[in-house]
């Protein structure tokens, strides 16, 4: 089920609204805190590395922490994503 809440305007970027029973279930299978918000919003990794406006490898680098977080970075995936920057601390 997509929860996404649009704006009355036909193309308006949907903002994800996070389930934390999705969250939940995919930290507690070994997921970063990046990764679980992204499925806990129900996004891809296409969608999500577009609305950041980096590439798909880049996110499932981050994701897969093969390269670490700038804070900047956090900050964007935390907005993107409706969380709090500490959501997305290890």
């Amino acid at each position: 089920m997509n929860a996404h809440r649009v704006d009355d305007n036909a193309h308006a970027i949907r903002k994800p609204i996070p389930d934390p029973w999705i969250h939940l279930a995919w930290i507690t299978a070994g997921a970063t805190p990046l990764k679980a918000w992204r499925h806990a919003a129900d996004l891809t990794p296409q969608e999500l590395a577009t609305m950041a406006g980096i590439s798909t490898a880049l996110l499932t680098r981050l994701e897969n922490r093969l390269q670490p977080m700038t804070v900047t970075q956090r900050l964007r995936f935390a907005r993107l994503l409706g969380v709090s920057e500490g959501d997305l601390t290890e």
